[in-house]
């Protein structure tokens, strides 16, 4: 049994001009401390690149472009109104918060004919029998996940789901010429590894760079002073500074600082003595305040 691509739609996705990566518009209505409105940018989370959401669309010339954003509860809605008679259960850390009740919605979608489940990865823990049908909804949005290990991350989720489907495997895309599916759906992914090496190495991910991921959660005013001060203070590393993918929570605005340094900086397993170089970074990041939390060699920059 071989996946095969299910085209959804036919509308343009707007593509990173440099690596071809499908771009998150980052930035929102809030206002900053000099009650100026935020400028919206399309972003690339794989190498960097900005450019204004003011872009027009290559395809129409069209400067009217929707973000999209297939939530798990839109596809539950979704599901439920196009499919009124069946059985659909939800599984996600929000809906079923606990074992129990993640092992109740599991069997009742095995126990009851035409049954739906529509699941984040955490249905993989009680998925133990085969499905007749699976499939991946908006298979884009992963693939703009600000994770140097995305790639990854979604031929395991491939794998898995392929692993435990009877029939057929349906991947929702608007990019169906994206290398990255190619490869796995051809079964042809050393070619995908060795690209994704490359790029590693060019775009500065492990094991060619260390990352140091600083995140700054606070009110908007608070923000735009932290950003003013991780730029001077870092300047000489060139941080990327970014609204996190869910850039409030809990009433805080959330934003992530990453640097890029050499590995020789930052050495792991430590050596007992350190260069110059290393103690400065070393005393910058000790330096910081309390409201400023540190993850070095974190998995992902969301």
């Amino acid at each position: 049994m071989k996946p095969f691509f299910f085209l959804l739609y036919e509308k343009h996705t707007m593509l990173c001009k440099n690596c071809n990566t499908p771009v998150v518009l980052y930035g929102s209505k809030q206002k900053t401390a000099n009650k100026e409105e935020r400028d919206r940018i399309f972003m690339c989370n794989k190498c960097g690149v900005k450019e204004s959401a003011s872009a027009k669309c290559p395809k129409c010339d069209s400067w009217n472009l929707t973000p999209l954003g297939i939530g798990i509860d839109k596809v539950y809605e979704e599901t439920k109104l196009n499919f009124p008679n069946a059985t659909v259960v939800q599984i996600d850390k929000e809906t079923t918060s606990s074992e129990k009740e993640m092992q109740n919605a599991c069997n009742s979608f095995y126990s009851k004919k035409g049954a739906i489940l529509i699941g984040t990865e955490l249905a993989f823990f009680c998925l133990k029998d085969k499905v007749t049908h699976s499939a991946i909804i908006s298979i884009d949005g992963l693939m703009s996940i600000p994770s140097f290990n995305i790639n990854q991350k979604i031929l395991h989720l491939i794998e898995k789901l392929h692993s435990i489907t009877e029939r057929n495997l349906i991947i929702q895309t608007r990019v169906p010429e994206n290398l990255v599916l190619k490869h796995i759906l051809t079964g042809n992914v050393l070619p995908l590894f060795r690209d994704d090496l490359k790029e590693r190495k060019v775009f500065g991910y492990p094991p060619f760079k260390r990352l140091i991921k600083i995140t700054f959660r606070g009110t908007s005013r608070e923000s735009e002073k932290a950003r003013s001060y991780l730029e001077e203070k870092f300047e000489k590393y060139d941080p990327q500074i970014f609204s996190a993918f869910i850039d409030k929570v809990r009433g805080q605005y959330v934003t992530n600082t990453v640097l890029k340094v050499d590995p020789s900086i930052w050495e792991f397993p430590p050596k007992d003595e350190i260069n110059e170089e290393t103690k400065n970074l070393q005393e910058k990041l000790s330096s910081l305040p309390p409201s400023f939390s540190i993850n070095i060699d974190p998995e992902d920059l969301l």
